[in-house]
């Protein structure tokens, strides 16, 4: 079924969607990598600004222990009576310039120095004495309730910040005290900055200790966003060629299109090929499963395309009573040793017809060249075999009608010249009785077998004439019969006969009989005719062992207008012939028969308008019967049967 113009549309642009997933997934993995830098981003201020909470816990709790050392030592210069001029004598002056102090300042109420320790006029030029910015802290001094002055302590941030950092935070941040104006009071050791801009800082007060002051720490290494490394370049890689490939499918589906254009095309001739002929084609592979079949072979067999497809041994289409000679002809042809010429056989339809077909199978060949099955071509040769059966018949029958034309001028010759014999035997006989008489001889046996001579002579004259006539085409002498009566008389004529080859002939007619319209002649020869096949049978197949030898005689009333005369014998059979075979012109079971006894027969039933009829007995022997009508006919149901002994 071809595609909806929308669907081929669609397929022609089916190339873009693998690209399309591609982007797609190169979108969801971009927004799962930002994703990711904003998470990781947040964790990073987070443990910055962790970091710094911790490290100004440290700094303002060492300021505040500094001040709380700068208001003792207050504390103690007003108790003690330090003067000025003693401060830098004092022990726990000097003990406390010993930590982290710069120096310590004395100032008057009018924030004049007193003093300072140590001396800047002794300070110059040591180098163990800081400079630079320094932090300081306040402490007054009280002395009777008033102020009396005040220490200044200056500390060193940066040596704070040395002591106070970890190793490991001195080596992820840049740490530095800056003031309101951003200018830098101290910095940690090795804290340098990289970029003009922190990539990410994080600046906290120091306040109420330290008022004005920050700390500010900044990430030494700056945060690189996930599109500045190595992946997203794969990632754009991946992408580039997938577009590629993508371009590359679009040209693979154009030649795909391309070629299933051209093979629907060549299937659809194919297909209109197929369905034009009027010879059968099936395809079956190695199994004998039916691939594909056309129209001509469904309409042949008469199943359906669909009920045949897929269809494995053994086939509807196959007849039952030859299913074994089938299954034969399938291995043959499945192992590839049909003959090349083809083979004929025998199908039933569905209808239950016969099928006469010729195949001819050649192997199914793939593209790879390996055999994947049997194509075959079915002819129907049903039409042409009758042909040739109706030509063979129509031949045997004008050769036997040119034989029965010469067995006609046989049979007129042979009358004429048996009738002066007989016309001689007839004046001897006459003769004879005349002189008998005439002599006054009244010897009872001469007479009786004279006149017995006398009617077998006339009898002789009259069957000679009647088969003449009926050779010659000429119409039957048809008179009322009455056929128990034609059997009587025949048995008697072959009496001598079978007594000698003693075989005993059983009569089961009807006491009162009905008569037929017919020739009593012709139907007394073919009475005859008939028992002595049936001796010559019975003979012919005489065993030891066997039964008696008998013949039986049947008569039976089979509908209102037709009567049935059955000649049985317990003999070998008919061994399977039919009545159409055994009653041939010049067919003969016996060595020296003529072959025409039994077409003459059948010939004079159906000239009385009957019909014969040939089976075997299920007990054993032959049964030969005809039909005839009546006469009369007759509303009663058969007359009782009797059976009697002739012989």
């Amino acid at each position: 079924m071809p595609a909806s113009p929308s669907h081929q549309k669609l397929r022609a642009w089916l190339w873009v969607l693998p690209f399309c997933l591609a982007v797609v997934l190169v979108l969801a993995v971009m927004a799962v990598l930002e994703a990711s830098d904003r998470r990781d981003l947040e964790a990073l201020r987070h443990t910055m600004e962790v970091d710094a909470l911790g490290l100004q816990d440290k700094l303002s709790a060492r300021i505040e222990s500094e001040q709380l050392r700068l208001d003792g030592l207050a504390a103690h210069l007003v108790a003690d009576g330090v003067t000025p001029e003693n401060l830098a004598l004092d022990s726990a002056v000097r003990s406390a310039q010993q930590a982290y102090w710069v120096s310590l300042i004395w100032l008057d109420p009018n924030n004049r120095i007193l003093a300072e320790v140590p001396d800047p006029r002794h300070a110059l030029g040591r180098d163990d004495i800081p400079t630079g910015v320094s932090v300081h802290l306040l402490a007054p001094l009280h002395h009777g309730g008033r102020q009396t002055g005040m220490l200044i302590a200056r500390l060193q941030p940066a040596r704070l910040l040395k002591e106070l950092t970890p190793w490991w935070m001195g080596q992820r941040y840049d740490i530095r005290l800056m003031d309101d104006f951003d200018q830098v009071v101290a910095a940690a050791p090795g804290a340098a900055w990289r970029f003009a801009v922190p990539p990410l800082s994080h600046r906290i007060s120091l306040s109420p200790l330290l008022s004005e002051t920050y700390l500010e720490l900044a990430l030494r290494e700056r945060f690189r966003p996930w599109f500045r490394t190595f992946p997203s370049w794969l990632l754009g890689a991946l992408l580039a060629m997938i577009g590629w490939a993508s371009l590359l499918l679009r040209r693979q589906m154009q030649g795909v299109r391309r070629a299933e254009a051209a093979w629907r095309t060549e299937a659809a001739w194919r297909t209109a090929m197929g369905e034009s002929l009027r010879v059968g084609l099936r395809a079956r592979d190695l199994h004998g499963r039916l691939l594909y079949v056309n129209r001509a072979f469904a309409d042949m067999v008469g199943y359906s395309v669909q009920e045949l497809l897929g269809h494995v041994p053994p086939m509807p289409y196959w007849e039952s009573e030859n299913m074994d000679e089938m299954q034969v002809l399938h291995r043959r042809t499945m192992s590839g040793r049909a003959p090349p010429e083809g083979y004929e056989v025998r199908w039933r339809k569905r209808d239950g017809g016969v099928l006469e077909v010729l195949i001819v199978e050649a192997p199914l060949i793939d593209a790879r060249g390996s055999q994947i099955g049997w194509m075959g071509s079915v002819l129907d040769i049903t039409e042409r075999l009758r042909a040739q059966e109706s030509e063979r018949r129509r031949t045997e029958a004008m050769a036997t009608q040119a034989r029965l034309a010469t067995l006609g001028e046989i049979a007129s010759t042979l009358a004429h010249e048996l009738n002066q014999p007989l016309a001689a035997i007839s004046s001897y006989n006459a003769g004879l009785q005349n002189a008998l008489k005439n002599r006054n001889v009244t010897d009872g046996h001469i007479t009786l077998a004279l006149a017995r001579q006398a009617e077998q002579t006339e009898h002789a004259a009259a069957i000679v004439q009647r088969i003449r006539d009926f050779l010659s085409r000429r119409e039957p002498h048809r008179e009322p019969c009455d056929l128990a009566d034609i059997a009587t008389q025949a048995v008697q004529l072959l009496g001598r006969d079978l007594s000698q080859r003693r075989v005993r002939v059983v009569n089961q007619l009807p006491v009162r009989t009905h008569l037929v319209e017919g020739d009593r002649v012709l139907l007394e020869q073919v009475l005859i005719n008939l028992i002595r096949n049936a001796a010559d049978a019975l003979t012919a197949g005489a065993d030891s062992g066997r039964l008696p030898k008998t013949i039986t005689l049947g008569f039976s009333v089979v509908s209102e207008r037709f009567v049935r005369f059955d000649v049985c014998d317990n003999g070998p059979g008919l061994k399977g012939q039919g009545i159409e075979q055994l009653c041939q012109p010049f067919f003969s079971t016996k060595t020296d028969g003529m072959g025409m006894g039994m077409a003459i027969c059948r010939s004079i039933i159906e000239a009385h308008y009957g019909s014969m009829d040939a089976a075997d007995l299920p007990q054993g022997g032959a049964r030969i019967s005809f039909i005839l009508p009546l006469a009369v006919p007759v509303l009663a149901d058969s007359p009782e049967i009797i059976e009697k002994a002739l012989i």
